[in-house]
């Protein structure tokens, strides 16, 4: 029996050797980060096609497969827990041979976040055997998700957490002008714009990257997934602590201990002076690079509500979605912004 729980290593050649005709296999589905993900940002793992060749292998009626990474991303808020909704999963296909009591108790002794584990087991249970259920709870979500108001509402939370409720109030009046100013035409626009303003006004610094780590509900979580006692580190390469470079050009990061926990619980308390003359990380040459980001997208929201109209409103729905393909940090969020922009004034060369 095969228990999959990563497509890439389950579909690699090595471990294909192992399968035959037959074979009960269960597969998780999900996207596994890998090297060549990280250094291409729009590379494919050829999902459908890693499915295909273990199907070959193992054949059509024996392989059952599912996106578990997905599924605790939606019920856990993260990932952590797709293993074991593997698990769950492949026990109630018949492949781990042991009683439903005897899995759950092993769960119960080693004593890590048992109540989510045991969840995590029963999704899986009800994946394999009910799984309309799940997809009837996915697909509400996903239209509730994708609500114009709802993406609105949720940025404008996330702002206010971010920084300050004035923060989120110039986004909501920003996205509502626009709103008016383009109605009657593809709704779509208006949801480009509210996803790509707000991905540029909310630039991870260092006021964010304190917060981020003091969170409460993250805190908890780590706290959930190890036992007393631990010890935190973090990996960093502070701006205003010159570090050497690596063979890409990028600051090395340095392993710091729990002391910076105290450190940026105070940071965290500071981001109310983003972007005013306090602001010692404002002055670098990323962040100017970030606010710069910012009015050059609201100039093309200029642009466009002055300009747009039925015959070119697909050429700037492509524009106006553009930012959300800047990524990365340092040298490669360099190479993604010029070519964004490069990509911004080609489209707007063909409408001239």
């Amino acid at each position: 029996a095969l228990l999959g729980c990563d497509v890439v290593v389950s579909s690699s050649p090595k471990a294909s050797r192992c399968y035959r005709k037959g074979m009960k296999a269960v597969l998780n589905s999900a996207s596994m980060p890998t090297g060549d993900i990280v250094r291409h940002r729009d590379a494919s793992l050829n999902i459908d096609t890693r499915l295909h060749s273990v199907q070959n292998a193992v054949g059509l009626d024996t392989l059952h497969s599912i996106d578990a990474n997905k599924i605790s991303m939606r019920y856990f808020g993260d990932t952590v827990y797709s293993n074991m909704i593997m698990l769950g999963y492949a026990w109630q296909h018949g492949l781990v041979p042991i009683s439903q009591q005897g899995l759950l108790q092993a769960i119960l002794l080693n004593g890590v976040t048992v109540d989510r584990n045991r969840r995590a087991i029963e999704i899986g249970r009800i994946a394999a055997a009910r799984p309309e259920v799940l997809a009837e709870q996915a697909t509400g979500k996903a239209e509730s998700a994708d609500d114009l108001d709802s993406i609105i509402e949720d940025r404008c939370r996330f702002l206010t957490a971010y920084q300050s409720s004035r923060h989120a109030g110039k986004y909501r009046r920003q996205i509502e002008d626009f709103r008016q100013k383009v109605s009657g035409l593809d709704d779509a626009l208006v949801r480009a714009v509210a996803k790509s303003l707000f991905k540029l006004m909310t630039y991870k610094d260092e006021y964010e990257v304190a917060r981020l780590h003091t969170d409460q509900t993250f805190l908890q979580s780590v706290n959930d997934q190890f036992e007393e006692g631990y010890t935190l580190n973090y990996h960093m390469a502070p701006p205003l602590w010159p570090a050497a470079k690596d063979s890409r050009g990028r600051p090395r990061k340095r392993i710091i201990g729990q002391w910076l926990t105290v450190v940026l619980t105070g940071l965290s308390k500071f981001k109310v002076l983003r972007g005013t003359p306090l602001d010692v990380f404002s002055y670098t040459a990323e962040r100017k690079k970030e606010r710069m980001l910012i009015s050059w997208y609201r100039d093309l929201i200029g642009e466009c509500k002055a300009g747009i109209n039925e015959g070119n409103q697909s050429a700037w729905l492509e524009i106006l979605k553009s930012p959300m393909n800047i990524r990365g940090y340092g040298p490669v969020k360099d190479a993604s912004i010029t070519s964004v922009k490069q990509f911004v004034r080609d489209k707007q060369k063909l409408q001239a």
